[in-house]
């Protein structure tokens, strides 16, 4: 049986080598040339296909994460709000997001959201800024792997 795209690209980021980077380009193009009589299908296909150096940057940073965590980020936000009831003004569900940005950064930062909140509010400091942990991992991977946070965000978190 054959591997899943997926599970070689995991593979290849434990074990990386320019002959299976070659492989992967190559099944990538093989699995998204397909043709088929179903329109709708046929243009995700074709877009897939035209991010394929986005979709394969895995391939050359190796170190780079296979997800966005857009999805998980969501997930919490749309929680809160179903459980929340929704807010009454503007102002509030600005409010809600900025507090669940404040929430989540941190744990997609692989720290602990208690930790860093309480060095805050009991003035401590001896943990760096949001923005700063987000700088240095970008820095490190050419790519920020908290790609749902935009600059506004991250001038925010400072």
């Amino acid at each position: 049986m054959e591997k899943l795209f997926s599970w070689e690209l995991c593979e290849f980021r434990k074990n990386p080598s320019l002959e299976v980077v070659k492989q992967l380009f190559a099944k990538f193009d093989q699995l998204f040339s397909i043709k088929i009589g179903y329109e709708q299908l046929g243009g995700r296909i074709n877009k897939t296909k035209e991010n394929k150096e986005h979709l394969l940057k895995v391939l050359i940073l190796p170190e780079i994460p296979l997800h966005n965590n857009a999805e998980f980020a969501a997930r919490a936000t749309v929680r809160k709000r179903d459980v929340s009831l929704q807010t009454i003004i503007d102002e509030g569900t600005k409010a809600n997001d900025n507090l669940m940005k404040i929430f989540q950064t941190p744990k997609e930062l692989g720290m602990s959201t208690y930790q860093y909140i309480f060095d805050g509010v009991s003035n401590k400091l001896e943990m760096l800024s949001l923005a700063q942990l987000i700088r240095e991992k970008s820095s490190l991977s050419g790519k920020s792997e908290l790609s749902t946070q935009s600059e506004e965000d991250i001038i925010y978190l400072k």
